[in-house]
C-alpha cells in the first residue's frame, strides 16, 4: 500500500506539470513533445478502441450470437494472415526514418522507398495466400461457413496493412495527428455505415454467412478510403516529394534486412498472440461461444489499451541513452502498472452491469469470462511497453529465441487446456482457453521483465 501511496504522491505534481503545460500550449523540449504526442496518441486510443468497442457492441445487438461468433472468427483468421503482411516492416519504417528524416532527406526517401516495396510485396503475397487457403479454412479447419467472408477478408487485409506502413512513417516523423484523423475517418464510417446496412438486410432474411460476407466486403471498401487518406497526409507531412531520389546501397539493404529479420519475430509474435485464441477455439466450440467469448475479450481490449503508449515512447526511447533512458522507462513502467491495476479492479467489479448493460442478455453467459480476462488488463500495456523498450535498446538477439519459445507456448497451453476441458461442455472449453491464455500471457511478461534486467 504504500508502494501505491508515494507513487500516486509522486504522479500528483507530474499531472500538475502536464495540465499546466497542456492550457499554457507549451510543448517545448523533449518534454513537451511526449505530453502532445501522447494526447494525440491517448485520443487516438479512444477514438480506435472505444469506436471499436462501440461498433462491435452494435453488431452484437443487431446479429445474432451465432453470427457475431462467425464475424470475429473471420476477423481473428484475416489478422492472423495479416501479421505476416508486416514481419516488422512498420517498426523499420519508424526506426530508419527517425533516425533520417530531419537530418537527411534524401537518404530518408531511400529508406521509405524501399521499405514500401516490401510492405507492398508482403501484402499483396499475403492476401492471395489467405484466398487460396480460404476453403481449406472454413471447411476442414473450421467446418463453419466462412469461405465467402475470408474472401473479402483477404481485402481487408491488403488495404489495411498498406496502411499501417503510412501510419508508421507519420508516427517516425513525430506526428501523431495523422493517425488520429484516419481513425476518426474509420471507426465513424463504419459505426455508421454497417450497422446500417445490416439493419436493411435484416429484412431480407439472409443466412449467418451472407450477413458476415457483407460486413468484411464494406470494411474492405471503408480501409481502401482510409488507406487514400493517411496516404495524403503523411506525403503531405514530410514533403519529400521534391526531394532527389537516391538508391540505398548494398550494405544499407542489408542493415534492414537484418532489422527486419531481427524484429520481425517479435512484432509479429505480439500481434500473432492478440488473434490466435479464437483460431485455437474455433474448431472445438460452435459459433456462439466464440460470441460470448468475443464479447468478453472486447471489452478488456479496448479499455487496456486505452493506456498503451508504446508508439509514444518508442521514437523517443530511440533518442535516449544511459540513465536518462533508463529513468524515463521505469518511470512509463511505474505509471503504466498503477492504471493497469485500477483498470483491473474496476473490471473484476463491475464485470456483470456492464455486460448486461452493453450487450444485453444474450449475452450473460460473458460475464464469468470478462473477470478471468480482466487480468489482461495488467498484461497488455506492460508487455507492449517493455517490448519497446528493448527494442529501442538494440539487443533484439538476446530475447529472440525466447519469444519464439513464447509463441511456441502460447499456442500450446490454450490448445492443451481447451482439449482437456472440451469434455466438460463447450463452456468449460472456453475456459480452458482463458487460463491457457492468462499462463501464456504471464509467462511473455516475466521473460521481458528478466531480459529488461539483463541489457
Amino acid at each position: 500500500m504504500n508502494f501505491f501511496k508515494k507513487g500516486f504522491m509522486e504522479e500528483e505534481s507530474e499531472i500538475r506539470t502536464v495540465f499546466t503545460r497542456i492550457t499554457k500550449r507549451d510543448f517545448s523540449g523533449n518534454t513537451g513533445l511526449v505530453i502532445k504526442n501522447s494526447a494525440y496518441q491517448f485520443s487516438s486510443n479512444i477514438v480506435n478502441k472505444f469506436g471499436s468497442l462501440i461498433f462491435v457492441i452494435i453488431i452484437a445487438r443487431i446479429v445474432l450470437p451465432e453470427t457475431f461468433g462467425l464475424y470475429n472468427l473471420v476477423f481473428s483468421t484475416t489478422m492472423f494472415f495479416y501479421v505476416f503482411s508486416d514481419l516488422g516492416v512498420n517498426q523499420a519504417i519508424i526506426y530508419f526514418s527517425s533516425k533520417t528524416l530531419h537530418k537527411d532527406k534524401a537518404k530518408a526517401k531511400a529508406y521509405i522507398n524501399h521499405l514500401f516495396k516490401i510492405k507492398f510485396f508482403l501484402a499483396l503475397i499475403s492476401s492471395i495466400v489467405l484466398i487460396a487457403l480460404a476453403k481449406i479454412i472454413s471447411d476442414s479447419y473450421y467446418n463453419k461457413p466462412i469461405f465467402m467472408a475470408l474472401i473479402a477478408g483477404s481485402l481487408y487485409l491488403f488495404f489495411t496493412s498498406v496502411q499501417s506502413f503510412y501510419l508508421s512513417l507519420s508516427q517516425s516523423n513525430n506526428n501523431f495527428r495523422n493517425p488520429l484523423i484516419k481513425d476518426v475517418f474509420f471507426q465513424i464510417s463504419r459505426i455508421v455505415l454497417i450497422p446500417a446496412i445490416l439493419l436493411y438486410i435484416n429484412t431480407l432474411k439472409l443466412d449467418s454467412s451472407s450477413i458476415v460476407l457483407i460486413i468484411f466486403f464494406i470494411l474492405g471498401v471503408i480501409s481502401l478510403f482510409s488507406m487514400l487518406l493517411i496516404f495524403f497526409l503523411s506525403t503531405k507531412d514530410i514533403k519529400l516529394k521534391d526531394i532527389k531520389t537516391e538508391r540505398l546501397n548494398s550494405l544499407e539493404k542489408r542493415k534492414i534486412t537484418k532489422f527486419i529479420i531481427k524484429i520481425a519475430l517479435i512484432t509479429s509474435s505480439v500481434m500473432l498472440l492478440g488473434n490466435i485464441d479464437k483460431i485455437i477455439i474455433g474448431p472445438f466450440v460452435p459459433s456462439e461461444f466464440i460470441g460470448y467469448y468475443s464479447a468478453a475479450f472486447s471489452m478488456v481490449n479496448a479499455s487496456a489499451f486505452l493506456i498503451v503508449f508504446s508508439d509514444v515512447f518508442f521514437p523517443l526511447f530511440l533518442r535516449m541513452k544511459g540513465n536518462r533512458l533508463k529513468r524515463a522507462f521505469e518511470k512509463s513502467v511505474k505509471t503504466t502498472f498503477m492504471l493497469s491495476f485500477l483498470l483491473f479492479v474496476f473490471l473484476i467489479i463491475f464485470a456483470a452491469p456492464l455486460i448486461k448493460f452493453i450487450f444485453g442478455e444474450s449475452y450473460l453467459q460473458s460475464i464469468s469470462m470478462l473477470r478471468m480476462l480482466a487480468l489482461l488488463a495488467i498484461f497488455f500495456p506492460l508487455i507492449e511497453i517493455y517490448t519497446s523498450y528493448i527494442i529501442s535498446k538494440g539487443k533484439l538477439e538476446k530475447i529472440t529465441k525466447l519469444i519464439l519459445f513464447i509463441v511456441i507456448l502460447s499456442v500450446a497451453l490454450p490448445l492443451l487446456f481447451v482439449r482437456l476441458f472440451l469434455d466438460q461442455g463447450y463452456n468449460a472449453a472456453v475456459f480452458g482457453l482463458i487460463l491457457g491464455l492468462l499462463a501464456s500471457k504471464a509467462v511473455h511478461l516475466g521473460a521481458l521483465i528478466w531480459i529488461s534486467r539483463k541489457i
